[in-house]
């Protein structure tokens, strides 16, 4: 279906674009991005709790379904795990920071 990957694809690049906003850290390299995204985004765009994408990269051999509890599992038992990975407000609004900043810069 067309829409699910128009979705599927902003999901995608909102976890993966570096926009250098948390500086040059480790945690920006390696992708390991939490995404706090609204209801809605969690129903269309991360409804297995995919906006654990820190995870994801961190440990490929969790399975998607299993994320959500062991993120907090890791805040509960891994020390400094919240300093460990970075935060974006919404799949949209990292997609809108991008082309907002994109189009300003070309001015």
């Amino acid at each position: 279906c067309t829409l699910a990957s128009f979705i599927e694809s902003i999901r995608s690049f909102s976890e993966h674009v570096s926009l250098l906003d948390y500086g040059d850290s480790e945690a920006q390299h390696q992708r390991l991005c939490f995404v706090k995204s609204n209801w809605m985004e969690k129903m269309l765009m991360s409804q297995f709790g995919f906006h654990y994408h820190h995870l994801h990269h961190k440990f490929p051999t969790v399975p998607v379904l299993n994320l959500s509890n062991f993120h907090v599992w890791c805040d509960q038992n891994i020390p400094d795990y919240r300093n460990s990975f970075y935060s974006r407000s919404s799949y949209t609004g990292t997609l809108l920071k991008c082309l907002l900043k994109r189009n300003l810069e070309t001015l």
